[in-house]
């Protein structure tokens, strides 16, 4: 069959948009692999956030048998830009009663599957209300800005099909659509499915802190701050002097080198630990960094200068009297 007239048949099914509500029904999860927790020390800053997203729906392409035709599977590319893939939502509905919808992550498309997620026809809305259908799974580890696929695939069964939502005029400029009707993948980079993936990123890492160990109370010293974010996000710095001074939370600086640069300096002589944490855009905070000691000494310049004047003014009472 031509790819052309596969997509032709699409518009048989072009209706109005509908206004999906997200829902979420538990799913049979049946296979993960190569998973792991990428932050074990503080795994609570990782949260999820929406990544990548094609919310257009212009008509629906069948999934099992449609009309005759056997479309065993579908698929999407895209790029995520978080290292960690948690969730997908696809916009689609069902006619009648199809037979299982099996859902798959994948790095390349006849790999295999990183995740994968199966939904009974009962756990799909109707084809007269498509909405929007969360597929949740274990965290997969992905590498970001790499291409990945998601698969769709259904066993035919007569008279009865799923329908995922699609748009044309190539809406996700990341990746594209693809059908495998009769064992070929027929690519169609005019059109993206709908869909919204949602991921999150590892924390930045602790700030290193680097500027003089040693100095005079009263003189300015600067230091540099550098933190590293793991998906390349910017980085704001919060900065503890070690005698109650702070600088909170600065602008976003690019994640790693050149870092943030400050001044400061101490009244009081003695021994102070300079605190730093990084937190990314997402609000994903760091550790705070190791104690960073420097210590501050009196000024013997000062001291000098002092003991020079009192001298003089010892010496010469009516330059006293002029001074007081």
């Amino acid at each position: 069959m031509s790819k052309i007239f596969i997509y032709f048949i699409i518009g048989f099914f072009i209706l109005n948009a509908f206004n999906g509500v997200a829902i979420s029904i538990k799913e049979n999860i049946t296979d993960q692999t190569n998973l792991k927790l990428l932050n074990t020390i503080n795994p609570e800053c990782l949260s999820d956030v929406l990544d990548q997203s094609q919310t257009k729906y212009d008509a629906p392409m069948g999934l099992g048998w449609w009309y005759g035709y056997n479309i065993v599977s579908i698929a999407q590319s895209f790029i995520p830009q978080k290292n960690v893939i948690t969730r997908i939502f696809l916009y689609l509905g069902r006619v009648e009663s199809p037979n299982t919808f099996q859902f798959a992550i994948r790095k390349e498309l006849d790999g295999g599957d990183l995740a994968t997620v199966n939904k009974a026809a009962s756990q799909i809305p109707i084809f007269s209300n498509p909405q929007w259908v969360e597929f949740n799974f274990a965290d997969v580890p992905v590498t970001y800005g790499e291409k990945y696929y998601f698969i769709c695939t259904s066993t035919p069964k007569t008279n009865s099909w799923y329908e995922v939502w699609y748009a044309f005029n190539n809406p996700y400029k990341d990746g594209t659509s693809f059908a495998n009707i009769y064992g070929e993948w027929m690519e169609d980079p005019n059109g993206d499915f709908a869909f919204k993936t949602y991921g999150k990123g590892d924390c930045p890492d602790k700030p290193t802190i680097t500027g003089p160990v040693n100095g005079n109370a009263q003189s300015s010293y600067s230091y540099n701050f550098i933190s590293n974010d793991p998906d390349g996000d910017d980085v704001s710095y919060y900065v503890k002097w070690g005698n109650g001074d702070v600088i909170e939370w600065t602008s976003f600086q690019y994640s790693g080198s050149p870092g943030f640069d400050a001044s400061h300096s101490w009244y009081y002589p003695g021994t102070y630990f300079i605190e730093a944490k990084a937190k990314d855009v997402y609000g994903h905070e760091s550790d705070w960094s190791d104690p960073f000691r420097v210590s501050m000494e009196k000024d013997k310049s000062v001291t000098n200068n002092r003991l020079i004047l009192i001298r003089l003014l010892d010496k010469f009472p009516l330059l006293q009297k002029l001074i007081l």
